[in-house]
């Protein structure tokens, strides 16, 4: 399961996936580093979880009793142990009574000793408890955790890593293995109990609590989900393939469910007709029939966290977004509206749960897919123009970002911040879809659903079904795309139209100065329709395209959408640019400087930044030049407040420099006069003049 769900900000916020669990990790005295790492070895069959949750204040008592088969179980074995648990009993079955069995802990690692070879199974039993402090958001590695009673939240994983933004299988405990569960959970009686596995049954328990039963989730999952709260249900039924069941809190609006739950039935059918149902083939019947599968059941959950987190068929929606009211084309930030919020989660089911990325890269696998999936759904149930204003939303987001944009980075709270994943994740494969047209990326992503549907994934995985699908071989996109972190940078350098003896002649010519190879876009008009025209510029070269048309030509527009993934990351290059200026490698720099000015022309802080590399250089001609347009760029998120008064001072001083002391005392005596002052601008002016 991804350990990583969907993360939204808005006004500044990281919202974070919670993750609270226990990594069993089984080494063998005998049998030598990780019994896991060949086939045949010892795997957890079966899984039996008994949670209490707020038995007291701040406090969740988990039993979880593991079933492990295999050729031979070791003598020892070693539990990873996050800080949060608190371990303090354990037991394995010898005959028909549990037997405790002695621990060491040490730091996060817990080494068992079994007074005897358990033999080929055996069932280990593990008592601990989680403490918390509901009132406060809790950091460790990474992770917050919003809990509180009546509106609890948890991810119960079973993966070694607690690196969550990183590889989530770092360590990897099973190697592609999943396994069934039951899970037990203990409520106070006002609250109502769901997870993602079908509830079996509810029983009474002592002081006014009550249990609910839960089964396996319909897809094999390496974790388990659960939430409580005090929910009032809704019910409304689609079909006899799906229903949606909502659980709102008392300030929920109710007023459109009904069509909410219509978006998603349309969803569902787009996603289950490109992929397939993520539950596998429906089961047969004893006399050699196919039956069906039973009705999927969609939850959606009102909690009191932050954004939304998709699971398998289910939805935990922040309620003071306010999903449930109806409004959901109203954006949440500038990357995401409500409905592709929804659709994005709904995703996960497939891109995450069914089929899990791992290893390097795994964050934009399952990220960038799921999001990819929610742009196209948005085209599907809302139109075009839906869809090609989000990919122009997701392009801008991206290019405004600080990180150096690279898919394969380890993760950590920079990458999921600056939303990579989630951005270049999903217009990766859009660009691909240019390369190789849209049927042929949808069949190599059926195949490769289809393939590792219930497994793990990894990007190697991913390549080769879709080289299957378009027949050809995808490293060097994969090598320019995935595995560096630039974009082509594409300009049309010339446009010509010819009249010629089999009709007419549109002459483009194209110059990539990135080191990524890119598509540009041209779209061609006649009297009649448009043609749309997809041409591969190669890396740092120019490529010259010839098209002929047997009817007049009226317009050639270049880039007509806007949704061309090409340019600067102004951010991470001005960055660079500066760390190569401070250390006097001036020839890089000013390189990444003059990129930076010619793809943003009012990129006030750039050609300050390159004005104070000329100055240091003693280049005061071309410093006093660069300051005058930093001086006069319009203020943005390009062009900081400060920028504008410092550039002025700055080309003062060099004024100063050159003798020119009338119009310096000019420019400083106006800038005295202004009300603002960053950085002590003021008190440097006066200095000078008090030298001069």
């Amino acid at each position: 399961m991804l350990f990583v769900r969907s993360l939204f900000w808005k006004r500044g916020w990281c919202f974070f996936v919670v993750l609270l669990g226990l990594g069993l990790m089984v080494t063998s005295v005998y049998a030598g580093p990780s019994l896991y790492a060949k086939k045949g070895d010892v795997q957890i069959e079966n899984a039996d979880f008994s949670v209490a949750l707020w038995p007291r204040k701040h406090l969740l008592n988990v039993v979880a009793q593991l079933d492990l088969e295999g050729p031979r179980i070791p003598q020892q074995l070693r539990l990873y142990l996050p800080q949060l648990i608190r371990l303090k009993k354990v037991e394995f079955l010898r005959g028909l009574r549990w037997q405790t069995i002695k621990f060491v802990r040490r730091l996060e690692n817990v080494t068992l000793f079994f007074p005897k070879k358990p033999g080929q199974t055996t069932k280990v039993r593990l008592h601990y408890s989680i403490i918390f402090d509901s009132s406060k958001n809790y950091l460790f590695r990474g992770i917050f955790c919003q809990l509180k009673p009546g509106d609890s939240y948890f991810l119960y994983g079973w993966y070694p890593s607690l690196r969550p933004f990183a590889d989530p299988l770092s360590g990897q405990l099973l190697r592609g293995h999943r396994w069934k569960y039951q899970l037990t959970l203990e409520v106070p009686s006002h609250e109502r109990a769901v997870s993602a596995g079908p509830l079996l049954r509810t029983e009474r328990a002592k002081k006014g609590r009550k249990r609910y039963v839960f089964g396996s989730s319909p897809i094999k999952e390496a974790a388990l989900f659960f939430t409580s709260g005090k929910y009032s249900t809704y019910r409304y039924i689609y079909s006899r393939a799906m229903q949606v069941r909502f659980y709102l809190h008392r300030h929920d609006s109710r007023r459109h469910l009904n069509s909410l739950g219509k978006m998603i039935e349309r969803a569902e059918h787009f996603y289950r007709n490109l992929w397939g149902d993520p539950r596998g083939p429906a089961p047969i019947k004893k006399n050699g029939k196919k039956s069906r599968h039973p009705r999927i059941t969609w939850q959606l959950i009102s909690f009191g966290g932050s954004g939304a987190r998709g699971y398998p068929f289910t939805l935990l929606l922040d309620r003071r977004e306010d999903f449930f009211s109806g409004r959901l084309h109203k954006g949440i930030d500038r990357l995401f509206s409500k409905r592709q919020v929804l659709l994005h989660e709904m995703a996960h089911t497939w891109w995450g749960n069914a089929v899990t990325g791992v290893g390097r890269g795994s964050i934009w696998m399952n990220e960038g897919l799921a999001n990819y999936a929610s742009i196209r759904a948005l085209g599907e149930l809302y139109g075009k123009a839906a869809e090609i204003t989000a990919i122009r939303r997701h392009i801008q987001y991206f290019l405004d970002g600080s990180g150096s944009g690279h898919l394969l980075e380890p993760g950590g709270l920079a990458q999921m911040a600056q939303r990579t994943a989630y951005t270049k994740g999903a217009l990766v494969f859009f660009e691909l879809e240019r390369l190789l047209t849209r049927p042929v990326v949808d069949r190599g992503l059926r195949y490769f659903f289809q393939k590792y549907r219930g497994k793990y994934a990894n990007v190697r995985g991913l390549r080769r079904s879709l080289e299957k699908a378009a027949r050809r071989s995808l490293k060097p996109f994969f090598k320019h795309w995935i595995h560096r972190s630039g974009l082509p940078v594409i300009s049309l350098q010339q446009s010509l139209l010819k009249k010629g003896k089999k009709g007419y002649k549109v002459i483009l010519e194209f110059r990539n100065r990135g080191p990524v190879d890119g598509m540009a876009h041209a779209r061609v008009w006649d009297y009649r329709k448009f043609y749309d025209l997809w041409i591969r510029v190669p890396a740092g070269s120019s490529r010259r395209f010839v098209w002929t048309h047997s009817r007049k030509i009226r317009r050639i527009q270049y880039n007509p959408d806007n949704i061309m993934l090409h340019g600067f990351r102004w951010r991470s290059t001005l960055r660079k640019a500066n760390a190569l200026r401070k250390d006097k490698r001036w020839q890089r720099a000013s390189k990444l400087f003059r990129q930076l000015v010619g793809a943003y022309p009012e990129h006030g802080h750039a050609l300050y930044s390159w004005g104070r590399l000329f100055e240091t250089r003693r280049r005061w001609g071309k410093a006093i030049k660069l300051y005058h347009r930093a001086a006069r760029a319009k203020l943005s998120s390009r062009t900081p407040n400060w920028v504008p008064l410092w550039a002025r001072f700055r080309e003062a001083s060099l004024l100063y420099k050159q003798g020119r002391n009338k119009q310096a005392k000019k420019i400083f005596k106006s800038l005295l006069r202004s009300g603002t002052n960053p950085y002590g601008l003021h008190e440097r002016i006066r200095a000078i003049l008090k030298t001069k």
